[in-house]
C-alpha cells in the first residue's frame, strides 16, 4: 500500500506493515495478552508490536492503538481538555480506518 503515516490528521495511510501489526495485535489482545499483569511471552510479543505501530509508524506515544478507551465513543472525561484527549481523537481515527482496511482485506481473502 502507500507509504507510512503522515501528519496526525491529515489523510491517513495504511501500509501492509501497519495492517500487518494490527491484525496480530488484534489476536493478542483477543486471548488476554495485552493485560499488564500478563508475564507470558505472547505479552511480551504484544508489547513489540503496540510499540511498533503506536509509537513507530503511527507516532503517538501516549496511549496505544489497542487501549479499549479508543474502541468507545466517547472520549474518558479524564482525557479532555488534556494532550492525551487530543491524541486520543486521533488514535480513534487511526484504530478505525485500520479496523476498515482490515475487514476489507478479510473480505478479498
Amino acid at each position: 500500500m502507500a507509504t507510512a503515516a503522515r501528519s496526525r490528521t491529515s489523510s491517513l495511510r495504511i501500509t501492509d506493515e501497519m495492517l500487518d501489526l494490527y491484525e496480530a495485535g488484534l489476536q493478542l489482545v483477543a486471548a488476554g495478552h495485552d493485560d499488564v499483569d500478563d508475564e507470558s511471552e505472547a505479552h511480551d510479543e504484544f508489547k513489540r508490536i503496540d510499540k511498533a505501530l503506536s509509537w513507530s509508524l503511527l507516532h503517538i506515544v501516549s496511549l496505544s492503538v489497542f487501549d479499549r478507551s479508543v474502541a468507545d465513543d466517547e472520549m474518558p472525561s479524564y482525557m479532555t481538555g488534556r494532550p492525551v484527549g487530543e491524541d486520543w481523537v486521533t488514535m480513534r481515527q487511526w484504530r478505525k480506518a485500520l479496523q476498515a482496511a482490515l475487514d476489507a482485506r478479510r473480505s478479498k481473502a
